[in-house]
């Protein structure tokens, strides 16, 4: 079954693939605000409502999160995906060395609450690693 997409916009696609129970997301331009609040929330409904937890994001052309997304990452979405389920998480870096900056902060966070997690440049390295997690 191929994936779907659950938000489809000019900054973010985020999908779902049930064959493998992975969500994913590709931003396709940096994003902020209610546009990444609500394509991030529907992500955690994806892994809540199909036993996923498993996610692989593509932030190859994203920014640095602003503080407002930032707290509210690591205040909300953080405490929902974990307690929707989330467990390991395949990430394509920004590639500016301020975005990646951001992202490390991020990873650090997650890694502390249990999420194991894995930096790579190449999406099919990414996805491949994702696939092989139990």
């Amino acid at each position: 079954m191929p994936k779907t997409a659950v938000v489809e916009n000019e900054f973010i696609t985020l999908w779902y693939e049930p064959e493998t129970k992975i969500v994913s997301h590709e931003f396709h331009q940096p994003a902020s605000g209610n546009v990444f609040r609500t394509a991030m929330l529907a992500g955690v409904e994806q892994l809540r409502n199909n036993g996923a937890y498993k996610w692989l994001s593509n932030d190859k052309r994203n920014a640095a999160l602003n503080e407002e997304d930032l707290a509210w990452v690591l205040a909300t979405w953080q405490q929902a995906a974990i307690a929707a389920g989330w467990k390991y998480w395949a990430i394509i870096l920004p590639g500016s060395a301020f975005g990646q900056d951001s992202l490390q902060q991020l990873i650090a966070a997650f890694e502390s609450k249990g999420v194991v997690t894995r930096a790579f440049s190449d999406i099919s390295m990414a996805k491949r690693w994702l696939t092989a997690q139990d």
